[in-house]
């Protein structure tokens, strides 16, 4: 295979934002089916691009790196002996793999673009850890100008219904919009959607008021208990500025937690 096809190829799937692992040939020792360098790329669900060689031997790559992937992993060499009491071959060689697990950075999707999730996005934007954006249905406060140019800012509906930004597993979701009502819109959405994490400002009593009403319009019980409100690490103060320390705080933990 030519390596620049598949640099490129890696280069596109990160662009992508795709979940990938890349496995490489790091050492050979008597008869293996490629030489030192090749590469094969493996997707979670066991589609492959590339190869180092085939059969048994690549399956079994594939296998773990599927599990590194699993199991939050970022890298792992391991040493397969091509043997008939090892893998069913007859090869009789032995070889290193270096497996490198790929997982985009994760998304921190605001709805709310009032005092406190401009404090918040603007924090969280400094660690550099995020794709961030930003979304609210006022355009005074959906402006890319009150931020500082280092995330998306998207004008939705006053319903957030509309133009709203994508939410996959990579996704971090944190609900501060301007009033109850869109907050509940938008918990009825997520709850229980692929998001890695849905969180909503609040206190407990807005919470209980909230998500009884949501429970009678069908959403599922399980679904909402798995929504972090109210959100954030009670660190005390009302300020908008001190509530943004404690949910990036919150949303920091899960992260290391889910994606590292």
């Amino acid at each position: 295979m030519r390596k620049s096809k598949v640099f490129k190829r890696i280069s596109e799937l990160l662009n992508e934002g795709k979940s990938f692992a890349v496995g490489t040939l790091l050492e050979v020792k008597g008869s293996v089916p490629q030489k030192v360098g090749a590469k094969i790329i493996i997707y979670p669900d066991s589609s492959i691009e590339f190869t180092i060689g085939g059969g048994p031997f690549e399956a079994q790559v594939i296998h773990d790196s599927i599990e590194l992937m699993k199991n939050g992993g970022s890298n792992d060499i391991k040493k397969y002996e091509l043997t008939e009491d090892s893998l069913g071959m007859f090869c009789q060689g032995v070889s290193k793999v270096l497996i490198e697990s790929f997982r985009p950075e994760a998304n921190l999707v605001i709805f709310g673009a009032g005092h406190v999730g401009y404090a918040f996005a603007n924090l969280a934007s400094q660690l550099g850890i995020f794709n961030i954006t930003v979304a609210d249905d006022r355009p005074e406060f959906a402006d890319a100008d009150r931020f500082n140019g280092s995330m998306n800012v998207v004008l939705t509906d006053r319903d957030y219904e509309d133009n709203l930004p994508k939410v996959d597993e990579n996704s971090l979701v944190v609900i501060v919009t301007r009033c109850h009502p869109t907050d509940k819109a938008l918990v009825k959405r997520y709850a229980g959607s692929e998001a890695a994490y849905v969180g909503m400002i609040g206190s407990k009593a807005k919470r209980k008021k909230l998500f009884g009403e949501l429970e009678k319009e069908g959403v599922p019980r399980k679904a909402l208990d798995k929504v972090h409100s109210p959100i954030g690490i009670q660190i005390g103060g009302k300020e908008p500025m001190e509530i943004a320390v404690s949910i990036l705080a919150e949303i920091v933990k899960v992260k290391n937690e889910l994606f590292e």
